[in-house]
């Protein structure tokens, strides 16, 4: 990893607004009104390199959009 990239990793993890940053790209790809469902999703996936990742499961009612929401996050 150049400087560079790590110096513009960095900048993005310590943004203070970070979290609206994250709901703005998932808005952008026609993600919305999901702000808690996406948030927890994004953080189990990040959390993948962790000795213990995170798991978890989305239950809704038939054609609730799970695997739609799932699919963005992934």
């Amino acid at each position: 990893m150049s400087a560079e990239d790590r110096a513009e990793a960095m900048a993005l993890l310590t943004a203070p607004d970070l979290t609206g940053r994250i709901l703005a790209d998932f808005a952008h790809v026609g993600v919305v009104d999901e702000a808690v469902n996406i948030q927890t999703g994004y953080l189990a996936c990040v959390s993948r390199l962790l000795d213990r990742p995170l798991a978890i499961i989305i239950q809704s009612s038939s054609a609730a959009g799970k695997s739609a929401m799932m699919d963005a996050v992934r």
